[in-house]
């Protein structure tokens, strides 16, 4: 997939998705800023950036 074609907001559905894990989890991470994410109106969205940051994060975490 091209960089491009990557969306630059993600839904708390699809986050779920990508990062197997439940729904209360990633609204918990979003809540404690574990993963940033922005309100518009009543959605919750997440930038794709954010979640590629907590995915190195925590390669680091094993690394060590």
């Amino acid at each position: 997939m091209e960089e491009w074609d990557r969306p630059l907001l993600i839904t708390v559905k699809d986050a779920m998705h990508l990062l197997h894990r439940g729904r209360a989890r990633i609204y918990e991470m979003c809540a404690t800023g574990e993963i940033e994410a922005i309100r518009d109106g009543r959605s919750i969205l997440i930038p794709r950036e954010a979640i590629d940051r907590w995915i190195a994060k925590k390669r680091k975490q094993i690394k060590r």
